[in-house]
């Protein structure tokens, strides 16, 4: 078969893919109204989109001119009898009558203004065509390079504005392209202010585009394989032309995922050298800006990027034009610009302590650890030098819950009173051995700042400190509400050294910890309205905590209600995003607290409060919402509340909103968890639903969980003798036996167990027996075979007995060996094995039954 994905620099008609920008620039060509401004980073394919342009929408009535400005001219009127010059050559037979005019015109018209000289030219093309004039200029931001960049701009602008003297230029627009914002070319903006273009984004191929180029292309691939293709590129045209191109000549074998992932590795992720990986690769290490927002986007900080920056990472290829979702556009570039390889841009150039500070203000404690940690490995630091890196290690480690470490790091801070560092490292010490259930050495720390008496900051947080862990031991203390009355009407917290920041936060603690004080003392309403200071006096990012403990002081619905709807309206509007790190309090608003808020609302107001919040689930990590949603489902699950649990994923799985699709192996991974925690009957299309998903979805997310829950369908059906039913469920799952050998075989072994009880229950005796060898096979192979771990109900030991009667076994009929060898009077003793293993020894008349329905068999 012919290869039809060459290297094309002009796509092909009947392989080019329409997008929306394609509608975009047919409105505007149709319309006239404004120039159009194709605005895209390199190997984006708006070069084919323009060309393409003009292959759909020129008519015979039309002359469309199409202008590379990325070849250089010396000035503005060389640049536009360029464009007029092109028109006509390529527009010969439509144009030949006005080329000697225009040409002997530019003879006499000596210094007239390079501007006005076009005009007359483009006046004069309109009156010879009955159509559009429609002037494209590609590589626009070449024009940065020119001294005369203005010109152009305001030339363009000055011809929509002149249509109403001069309404042959209603039949005139322009089209434009570049990777470069006009704003950015135009040097005065003041005389040409580009202010009338309407922008066009190029972005990615969607997923049904992607499907169509496949189709256009005749390339035959699996569903699995062009989900993986697309998974890689998510839709980039070049890469998915490039990748595409390359299966194509794959196509004579049977290709796998694996073959996918490497051939990404070999083409993009090796040398870095293929387009348009180099040249994004290559913006980033130049630009700090680009790098500091990439590791924005890494730890989930993608929707605080400026409007300018996230037009500059567009620009540069690496995320699409969305106002509401930042992010890497394709897990290629993701893996091209790690955050390894930035980070090692980053050390280089600021080094490994400034570096760390750095990612220690912005509460990036993992990476600022790191940072820390290797920079306490140089050996030329001096003692001070070195005292700071193991401060801020400690603090890092402080942060991250490590106490042990960070005490670890505090005893190699050698300080004294004299040293700035003194009493911030017993101040941390303190904490650290707070957290590290070592309360009373944290209290002398407290008690050496608080004996200092320098009212300054780290005084007041040692003494809301001392007051906070002593009120952790006596709910009740009087001495610690003591102390948070005295800090509240201490006149030193209110001098003017003191930032109101901080002034505020002191106070907020002590109302807090004086509401739940008063709380436990029965004053329900004086702790309400303790509370309702704290939030008064609260930084937003400790808000969250106060709302939720109002919410438990509070027992009217509807006042409830009110409380989660303003801890809601505020998270919103303070755009606040949890974290499982401490930054010097146990206050701020964490993962534990959104999940708390989100069971409130579901409890208490699910179609309204509840829905309200859930896009919040959004901020918990990197991935789907619908992901993150099942995993904050599957921690209720897995607490003490297992039908709340079960009903939040019975939600997930009902739940549809176009702007948080519900991704199939969420799906798949939500139903598996109802299906092996509900203990009522689960509807039938659900379980429909379960096994086609099971059969479809790549074999990465099947477990051992799958087979017990086959088990447990199957032993069901053996129950009620329903045999074909039960080899329906074997059926299926023997579609993946391959993974379940492979991974989980000691599982898998109760698969084989009942398929050899339904054999034998059906006298299928030579089928069993074959079944048998194979259990024993397995269990060989397997060295831990002699565990006597239960696998649904069955031990291995009682597995491989069975495998091993079955296969001894002998009898005087040879088509059933469960059939006896001799005759029993009623009363006769005999000893009988039954399937699960069981060994009884009894009368006769007591297991005649089950000898008769082949439940058991007598050992002669």
């Amino acid at each position: 078969m012919e290869k039809l994905l060459k290297p094309y620099t002009i796509i092909p008609s009947e392989l080019y893919v329409h997008r929306d920008a394609d509608r975009q620039v047919r409105v505007i060509i149709e319309d006239m109204g404004r120039p159009g401004y194709v605005l895209v980073s390199r190997q984006m394919g708006k070069t084919n989109l323009l060309l393409n342009a003009i292959k759909e929408l020129k008519t015979q009535s039309d002359i469309f001119v199409y202008v590379d400005l990325s070849n250089y001219f010396k000035s503005a009127k060389e640049c536009f009898e360029n464009i007029v010059d092109t028109a006509i050559e390529t527009n010969f037979h439509k144009l030949s009558t006005i080329e000697n005019e225009i040409l002997e015109k530019r003879k006499i018209m000596g210094d007239i203004p390079a501007h006005k000289q076009h005009s007359l030219e483009l006046r004069t093309i309109l009156r010879t065509i009955p159509g559009k004039l429609v002037i494209i200029l590609d590589e626009i931001d070449a024009l940065t390079k020119t001294d005369y960049s203005d010109q152009i701009f305001s030339q363009i602008r000055s011809v929509y504005f002149s249509r109403i003297n001069f309404p042959e230029f209603s039949r005139l627009t322009y089209l434009l392209s570049g990777v470069m914002e006009p704003k950015e070319i135009i040097k005065d903006p003041k005389i040409s202010p580009f202010n009338i273009g309407q922008k066009i984004f190029l972005n990615d191929f969607s997923f049904e585009e992607f499907k169509l180029f496949l189709s256009k292309a005749n390339l035959k691939i699996t569903k699995e394989i062009l989900e993986r293709i697309f998974y890689w590129a998510n839709g980039n045209p070049r890469m998915t032309w490039d990748i595409c191109s390359e299966v194509e000549n794959m196509n004579n074998k049977k290709i796998t995922t694996i073959d996918i992932d490497n051939l990404i590795k070999d083409m993009y992720l090796s040398v870095f050298d293929k387009p348009p990986i180099d040249n994004i690769r290559e913006l980033v290490k130049e630009d700090k800006e680009l790098r500091n927002s990439i590791i924005e986007i890494e730890f989930l900080k993608g929707n605080a990027i400026s409007d300018t920056i996230k037009s500059k990472l567009y620009l540069s290829g690496i995320i699409n034009y969305e106002s509401d979702n930042i992010k890497i556009k394709n897990n290629i570039i993701k893996n091209a610009l790690n955050y390894d390889w930035i980070r090692t841009l980053e050390e280089k150039d600021k080094g490994l302590f400034q570096f760390g500070l750095e990612q220690h203000a912005k509460k990036r404690y993992s990476e600022a650890l790191r940072l820390f940690e290797n920079y306490l490995l140089v050996n030329s630091l001096k003692d001070k030098e070195k005292s700071l890196g193991y401060f801020y290690a400690a603090s890092s480690a402080s942060s991250l819950r490590d106490y042990k470490k960070s005490i670890s790091y505090l005893d190699n801070v050698k300080v004294d009173e004299r040293d700035s560092l003194y009493y911030p490292t017993l101040l941390l010490k303190s904490s650290s051995y707070y957290f590290n259930d070592q309360v009373q050495k944290s209290l002398e720390f407290l008690k050496i700042i608080i004996h200092s008496n320098k009212k300054d900051e780290i005084y007041f947080q040692a003494k809301t400190n001392y007051a906070s862990f002593i009120f952790s031991i006596d709910d009740k203390s009087s001495e610690s509400k003591q102390i948070f009355f005295e800090v509240l009407n201490d006149d030193c917290l209110s001098i003017s050294s003191f930032e109101l920041e901080f002034i505020n936060y002191t106070k907020s603690v002590c109302y807090y910890n004086l509401a739940k004080l008063l709380f436990n003392e029965n004053k329900v309403e004086q702790a309400k309205s303790y509370i309702t200071l704290s939030i008064d006096t609260s930084v937003a990012l400790t808000m969250p905590i106060k709302y939720l403990t109002l919410y438990n002081f509070t027992i009217n619905i509807n006042d409830k209600k009110d409380i989660l709807s303003d801890l809601i309206k505020l998270i919103k509007k303070e755009k606040l995003i949890p974290s499982d790190t401490i930054n010097g309090t146990q206050l701020e608003y964490t993962t534990s607290d959104l999940y708390t808020l989100i069971v409130n609302c579901f409890s208490i107001d699910p179609q309204g409060l509840f829905l309200e919040i859930i896009p919040e689930i959004s901020n918990l990590s990197s991935d789907s919402f619908s992901e993150n949603f099942f995993n904050f489902a599957l921690t209720v699950l897995e607490s003490k509340n297992q039908q709340l649990g079960l009903n939040l994923l019975s939600f997930l799985l009902d739940f549809s909103d176009e702007n948080f699709p519900i991704d199939e192996n969420v799906r798949y991974k939500s139903i598996k968890n109802i299906l092996i925690y509900n203990k009522s009957r689960v509807p039938d299309v659900l379980l429909s639903e379960y096994f086609m998903l099971f059969s479809e979805l790549d074999n990465t997310f099947v477990d051992s969980w799958d087979i017990s829950i086959f088990a447990q369908l199957i032993i069901g059906k053996i129950k009620l003798k329903e045999y074909n039913n039960a080899r329906k469920y074997i059926d299926i799952i023997k579609t993946k036996e391959t993974i379940f050998k492979s991974k989980f075989p000691l599982d898998y072994l109760i698969i084989l167990n009942l398929n050899l009880q339904i054999n034998i229950d059906q006298s299928e005796f030579n089928i069993a027996k074959s079944y048998a060898y194979e259990i024993i096979d397995i269990l060989n192979k397997n060295p831990k075979s002699s565990s006597s771990a239960t696998i649904a109900g069955a031990s291995l030991e009682i597995i491989k007995n069975n495998a091993e009667y079955v296969l001894r076994i002998r009898s005087n009929n040879k088509q059933d060996p469960f059939l006896v060898s001799k005759v029993y009077s009623r009363n006769s003793i005999v000893k009988v094995r039954y399937f699960d293993g069981t060994i009884l020894e009894t009368k006769y008349k007591k297991v005649i039954n089950d000898l008769l329905n082949k439940k058991c068999a007598i050992l002669e």
